[in-house]
């Protein structure tokens, strides 16, 4: 696929909300998510199976290549360069930045600090020694 039909084909991913994003109301609608790959695979007249490959490979250049990026960042390798992509599609994904991102998590596990053995620190205890079951 050209350049340009790719380009073509991001567009029309990103005017579909649902298909990349989680926060959607409709992302886990799987029968309008199947009709829009419906609508983008008629509109770029290649079939669905296609269609959501090449999303698919393109999604994964833009990982690598944000990949590169940040690391570039972060890494110290004394030469002070930021890798800058020269990926023909780089700038059409900005919409998905952030999408892999980590998201901040909520500690779902609650902790009983209310009786002493809770509170307790094991992070440096020694661990205890093994009681064998035959008494030896």
């Amino acid at each position: 696929m050209h350049n340009e039909k790719c380009i073509e084909l991001i567009k029309l991913y990103e005017n579909h909300r649902h298909l990349w994003d989680p926060t959607s109301p409709h992302h886990y609608n799987k029968q309008l998510k199947e009709d829009s790959w419906k609508i983008i695979s008629k509109e770029m007249n290649l079939p669905i199976s296609e269609v959501k490959k090449k999303i698919t490979s393109l999604c994964g250049s833009f990982r690598r290549e944000k990949s590169r990026h940040k690391k570039s960042l972060v890494t110290g390798s004394g030469r002070n360069e930021v890798y800058i992509s020269k990926w023909f599609a780089y700038e059409h994904f900005y919409f998905l930045a952030d999408k892999f991102s980590p998201r901040e998590t909520q500690n779902s596990i609650s902790i009983d600090t209310s009786s002493p053995s809770a509170a307790r620190d094991t992070t440096n205890s020694e661990p205890s020694p093994s009681v064998s079951i035959w008494g030896q």
